[in-house]
């Protein structure tokens, strides 16, 4: 099963849009969309 992440940046890359233009699109920034597309971020995730 696909993440929201997943299915955001799959059906932006389907509309051949940029993170740059779908963010435009909901008025906030390229970061957010990337925050979004990348998913929650774990505390420690690596440091092992």
């Amino acid at each position: 099963m696909a993440t929201v992440g997943e299915n955001i940046r799959s059906r932006r890359l389907a509309l051949r849009m940029t993170q740059e233009e779908l963010a435009a699109k909901l008025y906030t920034t390229r970061q957010t969309v990337s925050n979004y597309e990348q998913g929650p971020v774990r505390a420690g995730s690596g440091d092992a």
